[in-house]
């Protein structure tokens, strides 16, 4: 491919069927800023002051992101630390049930009385 060839891409929205060509562009020429005329540096300036902005926004923007995951991360294994604890405890008295009798450790007066550990 020399210099002086052009690349068309197509967009990603149809009109009847067909594509919309964005029109073609020099292969070595490089972006152009847009920039009031008569004032180039003070363009330059603004350009890099918003860049700087954007910047320190996006690096806050992926800090709280972080904090977050940590967060639901931490919620995730508290909900699942929960979920098993009650379904430990809704197997309690089922296994007391089913278990068979604990006839060396059964002492008078604690018949149906349940031996798990939570207080309900």
């Amino acid at each position: 491919m020399s210099t002086q060839e052009t690349v068309s891409f197509p967009l990603p929205r149809e009109r009847d069927g067909f594509h919309d060509l964005v029109p073609p562009a020099p292969l070595d020429e490089s972006p152009t800023y847009i920039s009031p005329v008569g004032e180039p540096a003070t363009a330059t300036i603004a350009q890099f002051t918003l860049i700087g902005i954007l910047e320190s926004r996006i690096r806050t923007l992926t800090c709280e992101l972080r904090l977050l995951r940590d967060h639901v991360h931490k919620l995730t294994v508290a909900l699942d630390d929960s979920l098993d604890r009650e379904s430990a405890h809704a197997l309690c008295s089922q296994h007391e049930r089913l278990g068979p009798p604990l006839s060396s450790t059964h002492r008078p007066g604690t018949v149906g009385q349940s031996h798990c550990s939570r207080n309900s």
